[in-house]
């Protein structure tokens, strides 16, 4: 099912299927406010996504100028990313998912282009309490990434590069408008990877993944299902005339 339902949308001949392994699985609970109570997740057979099939699909990476990947796959598929995309142009991207899968992060982030995380999941890597955005930026900056941005939930988030270190607020959303906080994260992320790939800058690609957040937040999927970047560029402007 999964399968019929993504070729409507992307090619699938790179994806794999495992006898006796589960597709990855993710459940939350959600309160009256369209918070999480609690998830849980079943993600497994990421363990199969090591540097072996990072080698096995060189052939299928090369076919694009940017990766994207998250911190679901093993520490060793990241190096052997990071060695791939320095050697052969690539523009590589990685997304937090959650202060413990931290630990896949390798400790030489060199020609990184653009990383993704929020708080907590910078206090995990660096093994550190502060909450001080621009200090958290720093730290993954003096790693050599080319581009930074940490986010912070409903206070926004903190991004840099060389021409650009500021701190984008969160669009404002009445409570009442909010249904379920579920995939926000996502959602951002997938925006500013969107802008950076269309050309634009860090600044009006981080509006487009604050944009995108708000609008998730709005409805009660965790995809926000009609998402376009005319809606994007829309609600910009709603957040701008308030």
């Amino acid at each position: 099912e999964l399968l019929s339902f993504s070729r409507r949308m992307m090619n699938t001949m790179a994806i794999d299927q495992i006898e006796g392994a589960q597709t990855g699985s993710y459940y939350s609970v959600i309160d009256k406010s369209g918070n999480m109570v609690v998830g849980f997740a079943d993600m497994a057979i990421t363990k199969k996504m090591n540097r072996t099939w990072i080698i096995e699909h060189k052939k299928h990476l090369n076919m694009g100028k940017w990766i994207i990947a998250d911190m679901n796959v093993s520490v060793d598929a990241i190096e052997a990313l990071l060695d791939f995309s320095n050697e052969e142009g690539k523009l590589l991207v990685i997304v937090g998912v959650s202060g413990p899968k931290m630990k896949n992060l390798p400790k030489v982030l060199e020609g990184l282009e653009l990383i993704i995380v929020n708080v907590d999941e910078t206090q995990a890597y660096f093994n550190t309490d502060s909450t001080d955005l621009t200090k958290l930026a720093d730290l993954w900056y003096g790693q050599g990434i080319k581009n930074v941005v940490v986010t912070a939930g409903s206070k926004g988030c903190i991004y840099r590069n060389t021409k650009e270190h500021k701190i984008q607020k969160a669009f404002n959303v009445k409570k009442e408008l909010i249904k379920d906080v579920t995939g926000a994260g996502d959602a951002f992320s997938a925006a500013v990877i969107y802008g950076l790939v269309n050309g634009k800058s860090l600044e009006e690609s981080v509006s487009y993944g604050t944009a995108s957040a708000s609008l998730t937040i709005q409805s009660d999927k965790s995809v926000y299902p009609d998402l376009s970047i005319r809606k994007i560029i829309k609600e910009i402007n709603r957040n701008e005339e308030l």
